[in-house]
This record gives structure tokens, sequence and C-alpha cells, in this order.
């Protein structure tokens, strides 16, 4: 930085920015400093240009191996029709290789817009929510625990604020900031309290602070450019299939060289030009090339794919591991209902009022009509069309008990989506919230039990105080002596818990949240605030609220289609262990009570009894975040790979520690966000579970199509090693069954049909049979024998029509180019249509198959077409020495085919 903003005054910061710590900046200063500044984009690694990739395909194996044979071609052979084929050759290489690049480069792109940050910021003396990348030096931001800092930022308030820096900093330790200036020295990083730096997290309290630099000029972008933010990291996958892939070109070279040397010196007598065609035959047969461009190449469709069904991986590199998922723990407020919660009912005045009656009820209240006793009231007896005169002040009571903005986030039931529940619904009834926070002032909140209930402490303009309460019916009940109806407080009678209780059963049995209201005032003279245990035990009770979160449509469905495919369902849920076990048999998660454990359980029991019984738990009850790490963490020793669902800041740590981790963009808090490695719009577990089918099953294809394009070299390869054998040992005449631009035909089909074709190919099965794949799935399971065996069939078919063709044709003077038209079409159709078994599932009909992929019957379409125009228009086939073939040699071709195919179906049946 030019200037040391630590060491400086707010007034000086504020006059050198040209800010205002009340008003921020005007929307004519945003977009003039916008120009000045830029947006605020962190440092990016610059992408190569395309001259760049076009010298990373030139310089590539395959680019330098059709380089030299056209080479050799013209300058050795005196071969320019070869050569010209050649180069066409490497043309299509060099032009399908960047288009594979630039697909994944596209989605890559796409991906590194996500997640979109928001901050909060003050803006013509209003506080809004924009896009963290349009801020500008001088903008007041306002920060709150769960938050990712947006910018680097001079602090000048703070409220217990705790940041993360460690990405920064490097240390692993909560940092606690303040706001006063520091000396004016030299201060590391580490060590300026009143900064705050981009990509840090707010772990707990808030702040505010003056936005001092953006964009490239951020500590987080010089870290980034001192990394490089572009490294590439590979997956598994990447990286077994390229050690396949070096490992294959150095035998292919090597071998290839062999058997070059070997026909050399063989009493065959070979030339020169045809012991080079042999040994650089083998090699670009036997040489898998493509198999990471392919590989990458569909985990970029595929993750394209899953960003279509409004969920967001947040990089290639994390489809794998989703793959792999076999037990999800869902938070169930956002995972299996809507986060959109809603007060249903209310009881109040011994009636209970449906949540389309809080619109009639503010003109009842107005009315004036003769009070009922409590007899009649509890004995439900009251006339309907009479306003429950005590419901403005539960909602009253309620509505201020259960703000959170002044506070840290809280667990629910007093998160902040049941205070937006209860304050919409006091807006229904005509109570304006706002109204009476300025009536009444917040004082302080007794310590209490959280997850339970809450207590605060009132001020009202005439300096009387109150006592709110709410949460728990029992517990509220228990530390009440009255209640209240028809604006009268009464003695609580034994009768009247026991209608207030089965009330609230009857809530709890239509899966409500429940939430019991109390107040009490408070005596100032003859009670001390400062006392944490004033007197809880005189509450008048006011009444219940029942709310509501709509389950996601299908959800119960889902979470029995997760089961058929293996996953394991863990809900976790900040309620009490009868709601909870109420909400987990709708869910079909349970089939009874057994298997729920609450959070104070883990405390109580030694490490051999909690092993015992997390194998056995599918519902937690008010677990703590070091609770679901270590559920987590006891999962995955017991062999599960485990995702997480989860939005608050407090569960960032296990988001962390997951396999997995998983929220939903709309409710997540920042530090979530960043966490996460699959973010969802919406739709909760039922999207969590379309994205982890979509996973497996792009794994699968990955799997089908490495196992097709292996095959297909290994059948390529054997064609030549066992030909070079046969001839080598009992040959009169060195003649090979393909010649070298046939075999680099057949290979360059091997490359376009992945390219236009396997990266789009759906597995459409049903999720009962996608099962979760575990670490080297590429080869699991038989896969390299099946490989082997496909090969060698493939080129026994292929050898078998060359010898046949010969031994039919023998002393015709086009008896070995007719040979080898045949045995090139033997081996490409078999190829083709051996695509098809690769890629069908055990359960899917053949019919089914074919017509899955419109994309592969046309380019296998394209492809036969071209190979057809090479056999019979007389001036290409000529070059590659081809000739016409009749329909008795297309019998034959078929007939071998077949007779391939046959055997290798059976294998793909099995798998």
């Amino acid at each position: 930085m030019s200037i040391q903003w630590y060491a400086q005054n707010i007034n000086y910061i504020t006059h050198e920015l040209n800010t205002d710590l009340e008003q921020g900046l005007s929307t004519t200063e945003v977009s003039s400093r916008l120009q000045q500044y830029g947006y605020n984009d962190v440092y990016h690694a610059s992408r190569p240009s395309w001259m760049q990739v076009l010298s990373y395909q030139l310089t590539s194996f395959s680019g330098i191996l059709l380089a030299i044979t056209a080479s050799v071609s013209l300058l050795l052979f005196d071969a320019p029709g070869m050569a010209l084929i050649v180069s066409g050759m490497l043309l299509a290489h060099i032009v399908l290789r960047h288009l594979q690049y630039t697909r994944v480069n596209r989605v890559k792109q796409i991906l590194s817009a996500y997640p979109i940050y928001k901050a909060r910021v003050l803006r013509n003396g209003r506080l809004v929510e924009i896009h963290s990348r349009e801020l500008v030096p001088g903008d007041v931001i306002l920060i709150k625990a769960g938050d990712r800092i947006p910018a680097d930022a001079r602090l000048f308030e703070t409220v217990h604020l705790n940041l993360d820096e460690s990405f920064i900093t490097g240390r692993a330790e909560p940092v606690t900031k303040q706001s006063g200036a520091l000396p004016s020295r030299e201060v590391p990083i580490n060590e300026q309290q009143n900064m705050i730096f981009a990509g840090t997290f707010a772990l707990k309290g808030e702040g505010r602070a003056i936005v001092v630099a953006t964009g490239h000029e951020t500590e987080l972008s010089h870290t980034y450019a001192l990394l490089g933010l572009e490294a590439n990291i590979e997956t598994e996958s990447e990286i077994h299939l390229g050690y396949l892939e070096r490992f294959g070109l150095t035998m292919g070279v090597a071998f290839g060289a062999v058997l070059a040397v070997v026909g050399w010196f063989t009493r065959s007598q070979p030339t020169f030009q045809e012991a080079f065609a042999v040994g650089m035959s083998f090699a670009v047969a036997a040489i898998p090339n493509g198999l990471v461009a392919l590989a990458t190449s569909i985990l970029a469709f595929n993750t394209y794919r899953i960003l279509r069904m409004e969920a967001v991986a947040r990089s290639l590199n994390d489809i794998e591991p989703l793959s792999t998922v076999t037990a999800v723990c869902v938070e169930h407020t956002g995972g299996f209902t809507q986060a959109e919660m809603r007060v249903q009912q209310i009881f109040v005045d011994a009636r209970v009022i449906p949540q389309e009656q809080f619109g009639n009820c503010f003109e009842l209240l107005t009315r004036d009509e003769a009070n009922e006793d409590e007899t009649e009231y509890l004995a439900g007896e009251a006339d309907p069309a009479r306003a429950p005169v005590d419901l403005p002040l539960l909602m009253i009571v309620a509505s201020l008990s259960t703000d959170t903005l002044s506070g840290e986030p809280l667990p629910a039931p007093f998160d902040h989506a049941t205070e937006m529940a209860i304050t919409e619904a006091a807006a229904e009834i005509g109570i304006d919230k706002t109204e009476y926070q300025s009536i009444l002032t917040r004082l302080k909140e007794l310590p209490s039990d959280g997850k339970r209930w809450r207590r605060l402490i009132f001020r009202n303009s005439r300096n009387q105080m109150f006592l709110f309460a709410i949460g728990d019916t029992e517990l509220v009940l228990r530390n009440s002596l009255y209640i209240q109806l028809d604006g009268r407080p009464l003695s609580i009678k034994d009768e009247q818990r026991k209608t207030l209780l089965i009330t609230n059963h009857h809530f709890l049995s239509e899966n409500s949240r429940i939430l019991a209201v109390a107040y009490r005032r408070i005596n100032p003279k003859g009670e001390e605030l400062q006392i944490e245990d004033i007197a809880t035990d005189e509450l008048t009770f006011l009444g219940l609220l029942a709310l509501n979160d709509p389950l996601h449509d299908g959800v119960q469905q889902a979470i029995q289609d997760a089961r058929n495919s293996g996953l394991k369902t863990i809900m976790m849920i900040d309620e009490e262990p009868e709601r909870a076990a109420q909400i987990a048999q709708d869910l079909g998660i349970l089939q009874n009570h057994i298997g729920i454990m609450e959070g104070h359980e883990f405390e109580s029991l030694s490490e051999d009894q909690l092993a015992e019984r997390l194998d056995r738990m599918l519902v937690y009850c008010e677990p703590t975040a070091e609770h679901r790490a270590a559920i987590v963490r006891h999962l995955q020793s017991r062999g599960y790979s485990v995702a997480v669902m989860g939005n608050r800041p407090e569960h960032a740590h296990v988001l962390r520690t997951a396999d997995v981790g998983v929220c939903t963009a709309n409710q997540a808090s920042d530090i979530a966000l960043e966490a996460s490695a699959l973010v969802l719009h919406e739709g909760g577990f039922n999207r969590l579970l379309l994205a982890l089918v979509q996973a497996r099953q792009t794994c699968v294809s990955i799997r089908n199509s490495i196992r097709w394009l292996l095959s297909c070299h290994v059948g390529m390869a054997t064609t030549i090693g066992l030909a070079f054998v046969i001839h080598i040992f009992y040959g009169q005449q060195f003649v090979m069954p393909l010649s070298l631009p046939q075999l680099l035909w057949i290979s360059l089909i091997v490359t376009v049909v992945p390219v236009f074709a396997l990266e789009t190919d759906t597995i459409n099965v049903p999720i009962s049979y996608t099962r979760p794949h575990r670490s080297g799935y590429l080869f699991a399971g038989g896969y390299k024998l099946d490989i082997c065996l496909r090969g060698l069939v493939i080129a026994l078919m292929a050898l078998v029509g060359f010898v046949f063709t010969m031994e039919l044709y023998k002393g015709s003077p086009d008896m070995i180019e007719r040979a080898r038209t045949t045995t090139m079409n033997v081996l490409l159709l078999t190829q083709l249509l051996f695509i098809f078994q690769c890629h069908r599932r055990f359960v899917e009909p053949m019919g089914h198959r074919l017509l899955s992929n419109r994309k592969l019957l046309i380019t296998i379409a394209v492809v036969v077409l071209i190979q057809l125009m090479l056999i019979y228009l007389p001036v290409v086939n000529t070059t590659l020495n081809l000739v016409a073939l009749g329909w008795q040699e297309w019998l034959f071709i078929l007939g071998f085919c077949i007779i391939a195919l046959l055997p290798l179906d059976m294998v793909s049946r099995r798998h």
C-alpha cells in the first residue's frame, strides 16, 4: 500500500477517500470511481493464447508422431500422396484437440464465476446489498459473522469481531480485530489488527469498515499472483490416466523400435521403409493418446449438465469425490424443507387461530365485545367471532424475543427464518415490529439454554421493565405461575396446564415447530438486573405459536431412492427428540423411534460407547459443531465417503471435514459457501441427489469410454504384433495386415468419436442401479481382463479376415490391397459397434442403448460414409492402397464383426 492505512485515524481516511461514515458514497461517485479503479476482481493468471494452445497441440506426442510420419513419407519414401494424407490427419488432430480444450476451458470459466459473493454497503445513506465486485475505495461496508471480506478495508467500529486470516497471513488461530490506529511504523500484515483483507472470513461479531483497496490492489490478489491462481489440480482419474498415457508412450515406442530392428534383420529381408512402417505402426497402435483429454472433456460436459440442474460444482475436481459419496448428513432446514418458515396456527386466549384468519384479526380486535370467563375459554365454548385480545401482546413479545439483529447468528428455533416468519405473521395481524423496537429497548439477554428458550429484558419509554421468554413449551410452562386470558393474568391451574400440553402435542403431531410465549413485569426497585437468575418462575403464559416449514416436493421418494442406491441418509436437526422423531418418520428416514441421539449424550458416553451408538444412529437432535465433525469422522473411519449439507457459519468446519461440503446459495453464509464443493441454487436434498447421481453417471461414462478407447488400442497393437510374429516365423514375404496410413486413419477415428459423441453420452438407468465408486474405480471389477479380452478378440477377427481374404484371392494382383481393405473395415466397424457394448448397462436393452445417444449414431454414420468414400472414390483409394469391395466381401466383414461381438456382449452384460 502507498498509504499506511492502519496508522491513520478515521478522520484522515474519510478525508483522503472523500467518504462519509453515515451516508457512504453516492451513486454518481461510485460510477466515477468504478471507471477510475475498475471492478473489484481479484488477480487471475492470464490464460494461454490460441498460439500457445496451437503450440501445445503441435508439441504433443500425437502431433510429433504425425509430423514425423509426414516428413518421412515425403523425404524418404517419396510418397507425396501419403504425406498429404498424414498432414491432413495432423490438421484434423489439432482442430479436434483444440475443440476439446475450448469446451473444457469454457466450463472452467463458468465455474470460476461461482459463488457470487455479496457485500452490505452504505450507498446514498441506505444499507444495501450489492455484488462484491462493485465495491470501490471509500465504500463503507458492514461485516457480520459468516461473511467473506469483500475488499481490503480499515475498521472504524467493531463488536467482538474475530476473523480467519489463515490464507493471507498463515495464522491458523482466529484474529481479534479492533478499530484504533496503530503506531506509525512498518507493521507486518498479521499484526494489523485494525485492517481486514479480501478473502478472509468473519467468524464472530460484527464491524464497520472503509474500503481502502479493491481488485488487483488487494492483498488477496498479491497472494494469488505469488502462488499462481490457475494452478491445475489433477483429478484422480487424470492422475491414473496420465500415468497410463506415459506408460503406453514408453512401451509403444520401445516395442515399436524393437519390432523395426528385429524385422530389419530377419530372413524375410524387408526394406528400410517396411521396417520403419512396422515400428511406427505399432507405436501408433499401442500409444493410448487422448485418455486424459477424453476424461477431462467428459467431466467438463457433465459438470455443465449439473450446472443446468441448478447445482454448481466449484471445479471439475469435485465431481469424482461427489460420485463416491455413500453417506449424506443433511441439515433439516433447507435440506428436506423449503426453508420458508410460516406461522400456521396460534393458540391464545384458549383458541386456535389458523393462518388463513390472521388477516381478519386486526378488524376483530377493534370491536368492543363482552369478556368471557376462563372456564368458557378452556372448554372451547368462546364465541368464534370474538377477537382474541391477547393476540397483539403475544405477537409483540414473540417478535422482540426472536430478534437476532443485534447478536450473533442463533440456532433454531431462534434463527433468521423463524424471526421472519413471526414478523410476517405479526404484520398480517396488524403489528409493526419496528414500531415496538423503538418503544422497547433491549437491555440484556439472561443466560439460558439458547436452543430451548430465550429470556430478554426490555425497558420502555416510561422506564418500565419487562422480561420476555420464548421457547420450549414444557420449559416455559414450568416457569409460569399465571396464564393470561382475555387480557387478565390468572393463576394457572393443573387442568389448564394439561390442556396446554395436549394442544402442544397436537401441534407436534402435525410436524409443527412449537414456541411458547410468556412475559413478566420486573420491579427494578426489588430486583437488580445484574442478578442472572432473576426470578423465572413467575412468568405469565401468553400462548403457543405453531410454525411449519413445508417439505420439498417428492423428498420422501428421493430418500427412498437414495437408500436403494446405497446412500445412507442422516438427519441433523435443532429440535427436541419428539418432534425430530415425527419428522424423521414422515420423511421415511426412521421406521420407529430407534436411531435418535441427542447432543448432550455425546458428553456422557465413552469413546467405545459413542462409536457403537453412532453406528446405529440416523437422526441427531441439537448437535453442536464439534458433534457434527465427530459424526463425520466416525463415518469416514467406517469407510463411508461423507457429504454434509450446511449453511450456517458454524457449519464451515464440518463442511471442510467432510469429503464433500454442500450448501444452498440463497441460505448459506459466505464462509459456508467457501467451504462447500457443491452449491445448490434450490431444491435441497432432492437437488443434491440429482447432482450425486449425475456425478456417479459421469464416472461410469468415463470408465466406459476409457474401456472402449483402451480396447481399441489393445486391438490395433495386438493385430500388428501378432501379424509381425506370424510373418517373422512363418511368412515367406513380409506383409502386414494394415499399412501405416490405414492405421493412422483408424487411430484418427478413435480420436474423432469421443470428441463429438462420447462426452455427451447419457446413462438412462434407475438410480437404484447407479452405485457409488471407490478409489481406483477406472480398472476395478475385472476391467483390466475385460479390456485385454476385447482387444484380443478384435485382433483375432481382424487377422482371420486378413488371412481369409488372402486365401480367397490368392494369385490376384490386388490380393494384398483387398485383404488390407477387408482387415481395415473389420477392425474399424468392430470398434464402432463395440462402443454400444461398453456404454450399455446390464439392465439396459440394446435397442434402448442404440437410441440413447443420437450424436453417437450421427457420428458413426458420418464415419461410415467417409469410409465408403475412401474405398470407392478412385483418387482417394489409390493413395491409401484400398480397393472397391463387392457384396461378398461385405458379408465376410459383417460376419467377422458379429462373431467378434457375440462373446464380448456376454462380458458386457456381466459388467
